[in-house]
């Protein structure tokens, strides 16, 4: 299943807060999806998110595999993960946010090292912003974003994203 939500453009002000966001929603084993819907209960074999990021507007995808039976007992808890963050029930804490910058900084930082990456964000950022943006700069602009800023950004963002909310899924035949 995939869940396509709005995101903000690849251009926007917002984008490092909704790359720090995917992260802790989504962004790998340490994520809170990962952690409670698979290690905990180990309901899905795979969930995770994506930020894509274009001109004109942007999608986050949380995506996951699971079994027939499990499908509506994860999107609900995927949908009660996400608005939980909507609600204010459960803002990020300082160690959470901590632990995605650093995740960030360092996948801006390894992934940098690939010419074919370094030339393709070069392309973009000139494309997009007429410029070429460092990597310090970058790693500036994540490190620079505080808790009070990021919690704010949760609570401003996530009631547009449930506004229109995509899903699609692929499974066995119905008969």
């Amino acid at each position: 299943f995939s869940l396509g939500l709005n995101a903000p453009r690849y251009t926007h002000e917002d984008r490092y807060f909704q790359h720090l966001m995917n992260r802790i929603l989504g962004g790998g084993i340490s994520s809170r999806p990962f952690r409670k819907i698979r290690d905990e209960q180990g309901l899905v074999y795979h969930i995770g998110s994506e930020y894509h990021p274009y001109r004109d507007a942007g999608v986050w995808v949380v995506e996951g595999c699971t079994t027939p039976e499990n499908l509506m007992a994860v999107l609900s808890l995927t949908l009660i993960e996400l608005g939980r963050l909507l609600s204010g029930d459960m803002l990020v804490s300082e160690e959470e946010l901590l632990l995605a910058k650093r995740q960030l900084r360092s996948e801006h930082l390894i992934s940098g090292e690939s010419t074919h990456t370094r030339m393709g964000r070069l392309a973009t950022q000139e494309f997009y912003f007429g410029r070429s943006i460092s990597s310090a700069e970058v790693i500036e602009s994540i490190s620079s974003i505080d808790l009070n800023q990021f919690n704010e950004f949760l609570q401003r963002s996530m009631g547009p994203c449930f506004s229109e909310i995509a899903l699609s899924m692929v499974g066995p035949e119905q008969k």
